[in-house]
């Protein structure tokens, strides 16, 4: 009897043991592992039900009670349960990425046959030639969107010719739901055939070239906006370049005029003098003529006769080229050293005096030309100097303009009055001030003491367009081009006048 109930108890203890390593076995996940948009079927027995954690990384499909299949969405880890006729069983789902096929899709997707996609350890590795930096950032950025580390390797090499410019990239293979539809939307808004719109991966791609950064951000919060009304969580990789403007020749002529010559330039200055600025437009009919003869500027030809007899003298003239949107700047005049005390230190810092001259040309749709002229004339102020430990500082008197204006290609822009009867007495204080560049030759002048000449500051800006005037050469400021010179051979260049002033016959005359 003894024996028996000993037989028994072992019986149950071993069914016990048996029992808790099977709970043990079923406590242990099983791992499951699936290629991203591949599937795996799953054998089951009497499934009752099925839940996944994450639906965004597996999906899970019933197909019977025998089966159940498992897709793989995005790469990512999430758990499965399955409860059967035996019991429930837990499973760790992985989706990862095949390197060969993600390689292949981000090569496509790029685009470019120089560029080389590989995959390791989920880091894609972009490797070859490219013949600008924009076109490597395209790639990477193209990379990026796959969710994925890119390590860029791409090397810029500049090719001999002109640049190319940025490779199309084919539609991508697959379209995430509702992305297309913004797409669609946002480049039926742009109405733009240089931008694109497209997906890519899990946001979207718009590539093209824009007028600024401003115009790219614009761009870039308007497809945004369309995700936010699409109910879609769109993230937006941009690979807009600013599209470089046109170019702006910008003459400047910085002239000591007669006063009684202005009108002969075809403005009434009048009151203006007293510091005002005017947009002078050329009122003389533009020359039609065939051959070398259409390049002479009219308000040229005015000018060099005012030199020629002596009512005009250019003190400057320099030429800057800039693009659209460019700010360009013209200097002329030197530094005053400033002793500023610094620690228990001498430092010395320079202030820039002189004909200063800031310009920004923006070409306009219609053609015409923005420009933002801001002149500045500053001169020596001995008046209102100080003394710092024993070193004197002088100070400086400024007068400053500010305009804009729109003009056509070639028109120009007068500026005058910006020095007053007071800087020119100053000078005949501190006589040391008249070996400013250009201001001092206007304090040397006679003329210019007594009033009768005018500083006067022109800035005509030309568009240059290669497709609007082929074969056409910029020359330096003062050079004649060789067809004009054999048809007015006569003509002198104004930056070296050869006639005397008008005033200096008149004051040799009187010695």
């Amino acid at each position: 009897m003894f024996s028996k109930r000993m037989k028994l108890v072992f019986c149950l203890l071993v069914s016990l043991l048996s029992a808790g390593n099977a709970l043990a076995v079923q406590t242990v996940p099983a791992m499951l592992t699936v290629v991203t948009g591949e599937s795996r079927i799953l054998a089951t027995s009497e499934v009752s039900r099925v839940a996944v954690g994450d639906e965004r990384i597996a999906d899970i499909i019933v197909v019977s009670p025998a089966e159940v299949i498992v897709n793989g969405k995005q790469p990512g880890v999430t758990s499965l349960h399955v409860w059967e006729k035996t019991g429930r069983r837990e499973f760790v789902v992985k989706v990862y990425v095949d390197n060969s096929t993600l390689a292949a899709e981000i090569a496509e997707a790029i685009g470019d046959p120089r560029i080389s996609v590989r995959v390791l350890r989920q880091t894609v590795f972009l490797e070859g030639t490219v013949d600008t930096a924009f076109a490597g950032q395209r790639a990477e950025r193209i990379a990026e969107a796959y969710e994925a580390k890119v390590v860029n390797l791409l090397q810029v090499v500049t090719p001999l010719d002109e640049p190319a410019e940025p490779t199309t990239s084919p539609e991508p293979a697959e379209v995430k739901p509702g992305l297309d539809q913004v797409a669609r939307d946002l480049t039926a808004y742009l109405q733009n055939p240089q931008i694109r719109a497209q997906v890519y991966g899990q946001g979207i791609l718009v590539e093209g070239r824009v007028a600024s950064e401003a115009e790219a951000a614009r761009i870039k919060a308007v497809a945004e906006f369309f995700g936010r009304q699409a109910g879609c969580d769109v993230s937006v990789i941009t690979t807009l370049a600013p599209q470089r403007g046109p170019q702006i020749a910008l003459q400047v002529h910085v002239l000591e005029l007669a006063s009684d010559y202005l009108e002969t330039l075809g403005f009434n200055w009048g009151r203006l003098l007293q510091g005002g600025v005017v947009p002078y437009e050329i009122l003389f009919s533009q020359l039609t003529l065939d051959g070398p003869l259409e390049r002479i500027s009219p308000l040229a030809l005015r000018l060099e006769a005012l030199v020629r007899e002596g009512d005009a003298r250019v003190l400057a003239a320099p030429s800057l080229v800039t693009n659209s949107g460019v700010q360009a700047n013209f200097l002329a005049g030197g530094g005053i050293p400033i002793i500023m005390p610094t620690n228990g230190q001498l430092t010395i810092e320079y202030k820039d005096y002189g004909v200063q001259l800031t310009m920004l040309p923006v070409v306009m749709e219609d053609g015409k030309i923005n420009l933002q002229v801001a002149p500045e004339v500053s001169a020596l102020d001995d008046s209102t100097g100080i003394n710092l430990d024993g070193w004197w500082i002088p100070g400086l008197k400024t007068r400053r303009a500010r305009t804009e204006v729109d003009l056509r290609s070639g028109e120009t822009l007068i500026i005058g009055g910006l020095i007053s009867n007071e800087q020119i007495k100053l000078v005949q204080k501190v006589p040391i001030l008249g070996d400013i560049p250009i201001l001092g030759q206007l304090f040397r002048s006679t003329s210019f003491s007594e009033g009768k000449t005018q500083l006067v500051i022109m800035v005509t800006p030309e568009i240059i367009s290669a497709e609007s005037s082929p074969g056409l050469e910029y020359h330096l400021p003062g050079e004649l081009h060789p067809e004009v010179e054999p048809v007015f051979p006569a003509i002198q260049n104004p930056l070296f006048p050869r006639a005397e002033k008008r005033s200096e016959k008149v004051d040799r005359a009187e010695n």
